[in-house]
């Protein structure tokens, strides 16, 4: 099964790779390193917490290469970051959303793939869309719009799949929004209860609202 992953300081993340008859350039392999570096710094640490410095040091690239490949700075760092992590959770929730036998097993496997994560990171790591998105997307219009697409097309994975077991357009769609949104604050309530139990309790909730 695969899920997204926490980016290691090296950067040599799996969604990362590219396929093996396109050559990458040092330039773009040193931009995708910077981007999965602060990823993994802001899902730890949070997003004021993290500092260019911090980015530079923990890929083990000068600060100047930042400002090189991301001239708007933290701020546009940030947002690449943003749609760089709901794109590695966008696709685990399809694999797994493919492999659903129905309905209530599709909201039970969309509810345990951040928990896995949350309960792997000894729950340190929440939601790294959410926790960005949070601290400074009322603030930060290219942050704001990065975690916008990425919780249009979380929704859009759930609907479409509950729409393959029959459902109706407009209800599936209502039924997705109502899981995401769920889902984010269930995340919320493990992480400080340090317990994974708010999401279970949560995929049982979810599957008695198909009815």
């Amino acid at each position: 099964m695969k899920k997204p992953q926490n980016t290691k300081p090296d950067g040599q993340g799996q969604a990362s790779a590219k396929p093996a008859n396109k050559k990458i350039s040092k330039g773009q392999k040193t931009r995708q390193q910077l981007i999965e570096v602060a990823a993994s710094l802001f899902q730890k640490q949070g997003f004021h917490a993290t500092g260019i410095f911090d980015i530079a040091e923990a890929g083990n690239l000068p600060k100047g290469s930042i400002y090189y490949h991301f001239p708007g700075g933290k701020e546009e760092i940030g947002a690449a970051a943003v749609a760089f992590a709901g794109g590695q959770i966008a696709e685990a929730l399809e694999e797994l959303a493919g492999k659903a036998k129905d309905p209530a097993d599709l909201m039970t496997k969309a509810a345990a793939l951040l928990g896995d994560v949350l309960v792997e990171s000894d729950f340190q790591g929440g939601c790294p869309v959410c926790l960005v998105a949070l601290e400074v997307a009322g603030k930060a219009e290219p942050i704001r719009l990065s975690a916008l697409e990425a919780y249009a097309r979380w929704q859009a994975i759930i609907e479409k799949h509950l729409c393959r077991f029959g459902m109706e357009k407009k209800k599936a769609a209502a039924q997705a929004e109502l899981a995401i949104a769920a889902i984010e604050g269930a995340l919320i309530l493990s992480q400080v209860q340090r317990s994974p139990a708010p999401l279970r309790r949560l995929a049982r909730q979810l599957t008695l609202s198909l009815a």
